[in-house]
Order: C-alpha cells, then structure tokens, then sequence
C-alpha cells in the first residue's frame, strides 16, 4: 500500500470518526433536552394531580351539602303533610 493510499484510508476513518462524532453530540444534546422536558411534565402532573385532589374534595363537599338539603328538604314536606292534616282535622276535612 502506497503513502499515498495509506493517507486517503485515514483521511477516510478520520472523516467517519467526526461524523459519529457530531451524531453522538447531537445525540446527547437531544437527551438532555429530552431530560428537561421529562421534568418539565413531571411538575405539570404533579400540578394536575393537586387539581384533581382538589376537585375530589370540592366534590365530596358539594355532595354532602346536597345530601344535608334533599334531609332539609324532606323534613319540610313531612312537615308540609303534617300541618295539612292538622288543618284538615281542624276544619273537619278529614
């Protein structure tokens, strides 16, 4: 093998070893911003499981509070039932 042929081979691999070279940097630029977004999302779902939480709770609370009115609301038309048949036992009605 000439000089010549000797130098075009490593003229050749050093060109190969840039071109990894550059792709395995890109590569790792890639992987650290794929990192950052990793951890940018894992705040925004954190974030989102505190709202769900939070809804949960304002649910459970609104249920309870109609639950405590439909008894309010059961306890006046008893009540409603009553006086009629109070009045109507007044009047002679019944």
């Amino acid at each position: 093998m000439s000089e010549a042929e000797r130098q075009g081979q490593m003229d050749f691999i050093l060109s190969n070893l840039a071109q990894v070279s550059a792709k395995v940097d890109a590569l790792a630029d890639a992987q650290v911003k794929s990192d950052q977004v990793q951890r940018a999302d894992a705040v925004r779902i954190g974030r989102l499981e505190e709202s769900f939480v939070t809804l949960t709770q304002l649910s459970e609370r609104v249920v309870d509070r109609l639950d405590e009115h439909n008894a309010r609301i059961t306890g006046v038309e008893d009540a409603i039932v009553t006086l009629t048949r109070l009045v109507e036992q007044r009047n002679g009605g019944a």
